[in-house]
């Protein structure tokens, strides 16, 4: 009997719950029961939030760009470019003298000299590796030419071989941004590297040491985390990292080629090449895209002589249209969603966007890197960077179509009916010929206003007059009375006048009989085609 009547007790109980309507509360019960559990879940997650789990890493090493390194970045990371640093040009007059300097942001170019790669992973987890080779210099003000700050940062050099906990704690503070105490650096024990020593930032979203490699160089290791993670678990992650630190000797490791995770640049004459295409394209693409460039570089001289020393040209080609979105918007500051190929002059860098990997895709690729490059070689050449836009934009749409010899590494000029601006002005040269003089005194506002058809028109009257002041003007001398106007144009933005007294000048008295002239160079521009300038003379 009792031993029957225990069990029995809760079978009364839920009989009486539901002759009482119970069984909503039976249901209710579950639910709260449920519901307990969920909350509990919930309450060790929110324990749990701030004590994140730390990333894991590539399960091999791989190149550390031009560190002289084999690391183990972040698993299902991309490796992160350094932005090119941003330039300021400054004009200065003394006496009848007169000129321009370019200054730099002291501390960019020191981070650039330091910076070796970083990486970035989908949650946003990034690892930063950098070279400790000196100290930021300290300059009067925050800008100062390129030239003195690498100066500078060299002399530092060979001061910094061995530096103590105080020197390693102000490189901290420098390269972070974050005031660091040299108490805050301690020994760290750590494999396969000379000596360790971390550095503590009073948190758990970041940890960061100081290592000295196999080859005697001290190196700078920083996990930056999405989330704060366990402090025992970041300093688990460094020793991880650390362990996997190997001494690069192969020969990619210091060459013309160097490959940061998925970039690669390349050094040729005149140019530095930077693209994340990937490895099945990337040769190619860098030995026949630097080749080729070189001697477009040549055409742009022969039509636009230099009037100062060149210095490296910097293109960056990118696979992805949101990478170069990305990028685009964070060293310009704007939106360049509607771009495939721009010139940045305050970083005096040229952005392209890749078209694809097919024959015409390629082509498309160059025939933009044409345009924008004579944008930037323009800048280099004068100096300037506010020219006019008939000209600019000319010369930029003038050099879109031309003949490559590859035997001879040499580009001529040719006209492409095909192509949309020629093939429009074949059309109705008049409307063309009409519309050059309403744009020699537009300013970039106004040349790019207006509809997408009227932009176009834009760029088309200003390669329609380049045609004819590049090639018809020299080739007959019924036109001879037009050939002084891009030499004076040239000579009088040098001579420190701005774009528009340049234009007034250049054109004075030709403005009117343009639309007649080009008609007629039009008509008969077979015999102008060939024409070439000479090579400019070496000063």
């Amino acid at each position: 009997m009792v031993g029957r009547a225990a069990p029995s007790a809760p079978k009364i109980r839920l009989n009486f719950l539901r002759w009482c309507g119970g069984n909503d509360i039976l249901q209710r019960m579950k639910n709260m029961r449920e519901m307990s559990f969920v909350l509990s879940v919930a309450a060790l997650a929110i324990v749990c939030q701030g004590m994140a789990a730390v990333p894991s890493l590539k399960g091999s090493a791989e190149p550390a760009g031009a560190m002289g390194l084999k690391v183990r970045p972040l698993a299902s990371a991309q490796a992160v470019p350094a932005p090119t640093p941003e330039a300021k040009r400054y004009g200065w007059k003394r006496g009848s003298e007169s000129g321009e300097v370019t200054h730099h942001d002291v501390r960019e170019i020191w981070l650039l000299h330091e910076r070796g790669c970083q990486w970035k992973d989908r949650k946003g987890n990034k690892l930063t590796l950098a070279t400790v080779s000196s100290l930021c210099p300290e300059f009067e003000y925050d800008h100062e030419e390129r030239a003195k700050i690498e100066a500078a940062i060299k002399e530092g050099t060979a001061a910094f071989k061995e530096p103590t906990n105080e020197q390693l704690a102000k490189w901290a503070s420098q390269f972070t941004g974050k005031q660091i105490a040299s108490d805050a650096i301690s020994s760290f024990a750590a494999s396969r590297v000379l000596e360790a020593k971390l550095v503590d930032f009073g948190g758990g979203a970041r940890c960061a040491a100081f290592f000295k490699s196999k080859d005697g160089a001290w190196r700078y290791a920083e996990f930056l985390f999405a989330q704060e993670a366990k402090e025992r678990d970041a300093q688990r992650l460094m020793k991880q990292f650390l362990s996997g630190v190997v001494v690069d000797k192969t020969k990619s490791a210091a060459g013309s080629v160097v490959t940061e995770g998925k970039w690669t640049t390349m050094k040729v004459p005149g140019y530095i090449f930077k693209t994340d295409l990937p490895p099945s394209q990337r040769g190619a693409f860098l030995k026949d895209t630097s080749r080729y460039m070189v001697a477009m570089q040549a055409a742009y001289r022969r039509y636009v002589p230099p009037q100062r020393k060149l210095g490296d040209s910097t293109i960056r080609v990118f696979a992805d249209k949101a990478d170069y979105d990305a990028y685009a918007k964070d060293t310009t500051g704007e939106d360049n969603t509607r771009s495939i190929g721009l010139w940045n002059p305050s970083r005096e860098e040229l952005l392209i966007l890749n078209q694809g990997k097919d024959v015409a895709e390629r082509r498309e690729t160059m025939k933009i890197m044409r345009h924008e490059a004579f944008h930037q070689y323009l800048f280099y050449a004068t100096g300037n960077g506010n020219h006019a836009m008939w000209f600019n934009e000319g010369h930029a749409c003038f050099f879109e179509n031309v003949m490559y010899s590859p035997k001879k590494n040499t580009v001529r000029f040719y006209e492409d009916l095909k192509d949309r601006r020629a093939g429009a002005v074949a059309e109705d040269p008049e409307k063309y010929a009409n519309l050059v003089p309403k744009i020699l005194y537009m300013n970039r506002a106004a040349f790019y206003g207006g509809t997408l058809q009227a932009v176009n028109d834009k760029y088309t009257a200003a390669w329609a007059a380049t045609y004819f002041l590049e090639k018809g003007a020299p080739s007959f001398e019924e036109f001879a009375a037009y050939r002084n106007v891009l030499p004076t144009y040239l000579k009088e933005t040098a001579a420190g006048k701005s774009w528009e007294e340049a234009t007034k000048i250049a054109w004075e008295g030709l403005e009117a009989g343009f639309p007649a002239a080009f008609m007629k160079f039009w008509n008969k521009r077979a015999g102008a085609r060939n024409y070439e300038p000479p090579e400019p003379k070496a000063k």
